[in-house]
């Protein structure tokens, strides 16, 4: 379910950015995107843990957030990186089995990433319709 809202909300993400073209954010902005890092980071370790470790959608999504949002080496992408390591790291130690647990978990990161990304999205269609 989680991977079907990030899809989505990938759409909405900036088209400029995909193009390599720099863009000045604000530091709710980035802060948004550093803890949608991290639940991504959760949601991959949980899923690993669930599905076993050839799942690797949680990974393929982050890949395309990074592509986006921070294509080049920059402080932005080491940041998003290793605080996506960070959630998965928290993750992987909060769920040493797949139960129950790591489903609410997971129903309860898939809010706060629906959150998360509906906040990015408001922010770049408000910039798309500044002058």
């Amino acid at each position: 379910m989680l991977s079907r809202l990030l899809a989505m909300w990938m759409v909405f993400l900036p088209v400029e950015i995909a193009h390599g073209q720099s863009e000045v954010r604000s530091q709710d902005y980035l802060r948004d995107l550093i803890v949608l890092s991290k639940v991504l980071g959760q949601a991959h370790a949980i899923e690993t843990r669930c599905r076993g470790d050839n799942s690797q959608a949680w990974r393929e999504h982050m890949q395309g957030l990074l592509d986006l949002e921070a294509p080049y080496q920059t402080g932005l992408r080491r940041s998003m990186v290793n605080n996506f390591n960070i959630g998965y790291q928290i993750s992987q130690a909060a769920h040493p089995v797949c139960g129950t647990a790591a489903a609410t978990d997971l129903d309860a990161l898939s809010e706060t990433g629906r959150a998360l990304a509906n906040s990015l999205t408001r922010a770049t269609l408000d910039e798309a319709r500044l002058p």
